[in-house]
């Protein structure tokens, strides 16, 4: 039996069983208790900075104690037993190790950049390019909820030898991954100026191009996950993670130069977002040397269809932006007008014949409970 200790390693186990109900539930019930913690505050004239931290910290643990209790109950292998497996723990020390050194240079790189802007733009770009930050996050978190339903199956049909169906199973994940940015992504390029005046109020220099480069990158991670999960699942890790991240602290005195000499914002942020391309193409190429994945599939299984679906429903968009008024209820008619398009786009243009039968199938049942 293996200790379960810290909340990633409850959370993997509730992945792994794809208890998905179990780790819906408790994350709508952790939304609900820090808004609840939110609107609590209005009720304090004094030291709310403070209660706020403590009502956070309280929820922390709450939460950590309820995923704890259920993996207890539902799970045996989450049962305490001290034990020293000497080969378990080499193959954790060598994970953990490239970890580290990965984290370790992501870590450089981000907050390199973030040094970097500070020190010749000043604080008011820096801000512009934490708000960009703040927006990426978002989206991608709309997104990659998604990935804690197909990561397991993505390890399994790997470990237990089904190395086709693991193929199909990254390639179709990579691809809905970027639709599910696409119902958010095409909209906002449209009308980026309002959403950031509704979002923001006053809109800072600079804050809708660094907002639209920012978002296309959370586009290239979103692909790119199902990928990182196929190699996780090999444990052969050392050069897809160490190498693509030493070469993207380059950025870093690319970002200087670019400041220095251009002194112009948006090159800045457009070599940021190339940046991210190039390091994101490196990962795959090594993904395609530890994995059974093949760039050629890539290209033709996730980049076309997608480039596809994303062509088709930008044209749509752009004609329905343009006949309707630049207000919340236009915005609302173009995200109705553009996910109802964008399904029929993804349906014919970005779905292979067999995702086509499992999609029938699925309407079919939903139809017949109807």
């Amino acid at each position: 039996n293996s200790l379960v200790s810290n909340p990633e390693q409850i959370n993997a186990l509730i992945i792994a069983h794809e208890k998905m109900d179990a780790f819906a539930t408790i994350s709508i019930l952790q939304v609900i208790l820090t808004c609840a913690t939110a609107y609590c505050l209005s009720m304090f004239e004094q030291d709310r900075l403070l209660i706020y931290a403590i009502f956070t910290a309280t929820i922390s643990v709450l939460i950590r104690l309820i995923y704890q209790i259920y993996c207890h109950i539902k799970f045996n292998e989450s049962k305490y037993h001290l034990i020293i497996n000497k080969g378990l723990i080499k193959d954790i020390g060598k994970y953990a190790g490239v970890s580290t050194i990965s984290s370790a240079l992501q870590l450089i790189a981000n907050q390199g950049i973030t040094f970097v802007i500070n020190w010749t733009f000043g604080v008011a770009i820096n801000a512009v390019y934490n708000i960009a930050l703040q927006l990426k996050n978002s989206i991608l978190s709309f997104s990659l909820n998604l990935l804690k339903a197909i990561s397991p199956q993505i390890t399994k049909t790997y470990a237990s030898g089904e190395l086709e169906v693991h193929k199909k199973l990254v390639y179709s994940g990579s691809k809905i991954e970027v639709f599910m940015i696409f119902f958010i992504m095409i909209p906002f390029l449209f009308r980026t100026d309002y959403i950031m005046e509704l979002w923001l109020g006053n809109v800072p220099e600079y804050a809708v191009s660094f907002a639209k480069c920012i978002v296309f990158t959370s586009l290239i991670y979103s692909a790119f996950e199902p990928i990182r999960a196929s190699v996780l699942a090999t444990k052969r890790i050392t050069q897809f993670m160490i190498i693509p991240d030493s070469f993207y602290v380059i950025v870093l005195p690319l970002s200087y130069f670019i400041s220095i000499y251009i002194q112009k914002p948006s090159y800045l942020i457009t070599t940021i977002v190339i940046m991210e391309v190039i390091t994101c193409s490196l990962r795959v190429y090594y993904a395609s040397k530890v994995t059974n994945l093949e760039i050629n599939e890539c290209i033709k299984k996730i980049v076309l269809p997608c480039l596809k679906v994303g062509f088709v429903s930008s044209i749509f968009c752009l004609t329905i932006s343009s006949i309707t008024k630049n207000n919340l209820f236009g915005l609302i008619c173009l995200l109705i007008c553009n996910s109802l398009f964008l399904c029929m786009t993804i349906y014919f243009f970005g779905c292979e014949k067999r995702e086509k039968e499992i999609i029938k199938k699925i309407a079919i049942k939903i139809i017949h409970k109807i």
